[in-house]
């Protein structure tokens, strides 16, 4: 009983991280839309990103990597985007925010000098 209270709270609070998280990422997006030239309300800019992110992650591929960025073209050019502005307004958001979280993970793992994915795959020799 206490602890099941405990979970709900962390649960609650890690909710409440990731929508102030994403919401976030949602408005660095409008506003880099808005910069490079695409007059779009900042509702509408935020909307793209979550519809995107949203499609992107349910297609399945690793950081929705193609899907993501072809829905978001999608929708900013029905918005009135020109493909230069477009093309740039996708280009910084996934450099900001994919690329560089791959980037930090990568650098983390050989920081921490973990083991080759070859070597955590094999089976223990010992075992057998």
């Amino acid at each position: 009983p206490r602890h099941q209270g405990e979970g709900k709270r962390l649960l609650g609070a890690g909710v409440a991280v990731a929508l102030l998280a994403w919401g976030a990422e949602a408005l660095t997006f409008a506003l880099v839309a808005r910069e490079v030239g695409i007059a779009l309300p900042v509702a509408t800019g935020m909307g793209i990103f979550a519809v995107a992110t949203l499609l992107g992650a349910v297609s399945f591929l690793p950081g929705g990597v193609g899907a993501t960025e072809a829905v978001m073209a999608a929708l900013l050019v029905l918005a009135g985007g020109g493909l230069p502005e477009t093309a740039a307004a996708i280009l910084i958001i996934r450099v900001v925010t994919l690329w560089w979280a791959v980037l930090l993970g990568v650098l983390s793992v050989l920081g921490l000098g973990a083991p080759p994915l070859e070597q955590n795959l094999r089976p223990e020799e010992s075992q057998g």
